[in-house]
């Protein structure tokens, strides 16, 4: 799998459907604009097969680190659902954090069930701390990878 980094000069170059351009103006929403780079989000892409690469996903920080904590979000196109794409976005996002800042802490949060991003999260050493209210009024579980647990 390889990410593509969304970038507005960049977007604004591709040819991509109607459900792709909804995937990157999430992902720009997200920043108001333009990301700090590592901070960014990114378009997950598999190959397939002879007809080149294959859009599956999309992964993101939510913000720049803030008291050196950074939230992730991964988002796998239902078709290809558990097939290991939200793993590995995970993993990347990981990779991507630890070069970046071998000290900050990682958050994530899931609807409060058990559910295959909860799996993921505790495969990747993440520990729930409790139940928040999302900025959108949501319940949600919080997860947090400290430095010294990876």
């Amino acid at each position: 799998m390889r990410l593509q980094i969304v970038l507005k000069d960049l977007v604004a170059r591709w040819e991509y459907s109607e459900k792709l351009r909804e995937v990157i103006e999430s992902i720009l929403n997200i920043y108001n604009g333009e990301p700090m780079l590592p901070w960014a989000g990114f378009i997950a892409m598999e190959t397939a097969g002879c007809s080149g690469e294959e859009v599956v996903g999309m992964c993101a920080f939510k913000t720049v680190p803030v008291n050196n904590r950074v939230e992730i979000i991964c988002r796998t196109f239902p078709e290809y659902e558990g097939t290991g794409v939200a793993t590995k976005m995970t993993e990347l996002l990981m990779k991507i954090a630890r070069r970046a800042n071998p000290n900050i802490t990682l958050i994530a949060r899931t609807v409060p069930e058990e559910s295959a991003a909860v799996t993921i999260l505790k495969k990747h050493g993440f520990v729930n701390i409790g139940t928040v209210t999302d900025p959108e009024g949501s319940a949600a579980w919080e997860w947090v990878l400290d430095a010294i647990r990876n």
